[in-house]
């Protein structure tokens, strides 16, 4: 329910905001898809298993594919913030980590 409620409410703000962001009916068929797909992807895993870290790799392995298909660069773009912060912590703290 919590990914349907994202995915709607998402909609509507790019519906709403379509003339400032550009974003064309493609776009925001490609996030109904993903959305769509993560949505579907979290069922299948609830219904597979029934401990956490099996539903955790069931939803990994399900939804990471087509997400990185999908979202490529986005993911890529968090990956280098991520491995780039590091840079950002005091010396003392980088050489314990």
């Amino acid at each position: 329910m919590q990914v349907v409620s994202v995915a709607l409410m998402w909609l509507f703000l790019a519906w709403k905001l379509k003339s400032v962001t550009g974003e064309s009916w493609q776009d925001l068929a490609q996030v109904l898809i993903v959305f769509g797909w993560s949505s579907l992807s979290l069922w299948l895993a609830f219904s597979w298993g029934s401990n956490f870290v099996v539903r955790t790799l069931y939803y990994l392995l399900l939804a990471a594919g087509p997400l990185t298909l999908a979202c490529g660069d986005e993911i890529r773009a968090v990956g280098c913030l991520i491995w780039n912060a590091r840079s950002l912590l005091p010396v003392r703290l980088r050489a314990r980590s």
